[in-house]
């Protein structure tokens, strides 16, 4: 029971999300009628062909807002919420016709409640997984392993559409094409955010969506990454040819820069020009985000071995590979006697099937998700057919993981950082502390944000070693 309650609640939950969403949608009326005589007033001046949505402030086209008819006038908003809000007491929304500028915050949350929450998550992030760690000693892990499970590769169907050198193909074709319009669309689209599909595609849908993708599919973003589908190709000029052939000069990743920091560095880079410079709403910085990813993956194709920028270099990658401890998905070696007794290790050095490992994982001995992409070369590669893919619980690669990395929890650090980092600048006490800042050190906002963005990132650092070292004592 225990084992089938952990492999379904996944499942469970994210039907629960989606009839939650589908839900909520069903209740949402496209135009609110108003009593004609409601004491509201019309934004006010604004750019031509876009109206003030009076809630948050932004300009938005009256095509793709969401309107709210009074009478004989009609007001546009971004979003449900924003009308929801303005509805819950219009004569507030009155009396401040000039909305604030600067894009959303949470206006509804107060300040003492988003310190509250920093400091919950904080909590039960270090301080309670610490102790029980402690208490646990040498006990059996808190994730119980599964053991007999049916790999979704044990239906021939399955393993013989993975083996099809087309398949990843196609799916990568599709995942470009996609690719190709979004950097279309934000370097030669209206630069208006309303109305260009590329912050939307990209940090909205996929950005989002990543996560709930890897918690449910692993890698299966790496599988049709098409920073690497083009990386790859241009490297080898073709699509299917081996990795025996190519363009690339195949030099070894330098030994020192073999961990993540590289990545953690381009991470919060990534953060800081999102939240800083707000990209998210700049189509065509959103496109040269994109381009300049693919062009670090397009110098590490030709120059290095393998696929060392997947690995070592990609920030998508070693995020997603860091939410990969939790998937309920993983390509594991099925018996280990049987890679035990065989000598010609192709999974990791490749043969006339397929590809060794890209990113110098051998499967005999890999017990995390981590730096798995899913490309599934090994699957195609083993002459003993011991590759499996299969479901699991969530949350299995924590109670198999080896000795921990530095870089590697610096990075899950830093990622919880940078998310309350992002929930804070969504509040009304951000504005005042930006503000305050300038004023008392007399210097540039850009500057002034960089120092606040530095601080939420060391806070949580701090507060990790505060508690390791507590946790330490106690051992």
């Amino acid at each position: 029971m225990n084992r089938r309650f952990a492999l379904a609640f996944p499942w469970f939950l994210l039907a629960l999300v989606v009839g939650i969403i589908v839900f909520d949608q069903s209740r949402v009326r496209d135009v609110i009628e108003l009593p004609a005589n409601a004491a509201v007033s019309p934004a006010g001046d604004v750019p031509v062909g876009s109206v003030r949505d009076l809630v948050c402030g932004m300009n938005v086209r009256p095509r793709t807002a969401y309107p709210l008819r009074i009478g004989s006038r009609t007001f546009y908003f971004c979003s449900t919420r924003c009308r929801d809000r303005f509805l819950e007491d219009p004569a507030r929304w009155m009396r401040a016709p000039q909305a604030r500028r600067g894009g959303h915050t949470m206006q509804g949350l107060p300040t003492w409640m988003y310190q509250a929450s920093v400091a919950i998550v904080l909590l039960l992030s270090f301080g309670i997984f610490e102790f029980v760690s402690w208490r646990a000693g040498k006990r059996a892990p808190v994730v119980p392993a599964i053991a007999a499970r049916k790999p979704l590769t044990a239906h021939p169907g399955v393993r013989r559409l993975l083996r099809r050198p087309g398949f990843q193909t196609s799916a990568r074709l599709m995942m470009v094409a996609i690719f190709l319009f979004i950097i279309y669309a934000g370097l030669f689209g209206n630069q208006n955010p309303t109305m260009n599909i590329a912050p939307l595609l990209t940090w909205t849908i996929w950005w989002a969506g990543l996560i709930f993708l890897i918690l449910y599919f692993g890698k299966a973003w790496c599988y049709v990454c098409p920073w690497d589908a083009l990386a790859t190709w241009l490297e080898r000029l073709s699509l299917k040819s081996p990795r025996r052939s190519g363009l690339g000069l195949r030099l070894p990743w330098p030994r020192r820069m073999r961990n993540i920091w590289f990545a953690v560095i381009l991470f919060v880079l990534l953060t800081w020009v999102e939240l800083g410079m707000g990209i998210t709403s700049i189509p065509r910085a959103t496109a040269w985000v994109a381009l300049i990813i693919l062009g670090l993956a397009i110098v590490s194709a030709l120059v290095f071995d393998r696929k060392s920028f997947c690995r070592y270099g990609c920030l998508v990658g070693r995020v997603s590979g860091l939410y990969a401890l939790f998937s309920s998905l993983e390509l594991r070696a099925e018996d280990e006697a049987v890679c035990r007794s065989c000598k010609t290790h192709d999974c990791f050095k490749g043969n006339d099937r397929g590809d060794g490992c890209p990113t110098f994982e051998f499967p005999r001995v890999m017990k995390e998700s981590t730096y798995c992409i899913l490309c599934t070369e090994c699957l195609k590669t083993c002459p003993h057919d011991n590759i499996a893919i299969r479901a699991r619980p969530w949350g299995a690669d924590l109670a198999a993981m080896g000795k921990p990395r530095t870089d590697e929890a610096f990075l899950a650090i830093i990622l919880l950082s940078m998310t309350g980092f992002h929930g804070l600048t969504m509040t009304p006490a951000w504005h005042a502390w930006n503000e305050a800042l300038q004023r008392t050190l007399g210097i540039a906002p850009g500057l002034s944000f960089g120092l606040l963005m530095l601080g939420m990132l060391l806070l949580p650092i701090a507060f990790f070693a505060l508690i390791a070292r507590i946790s330490a004592r106690w051992s």
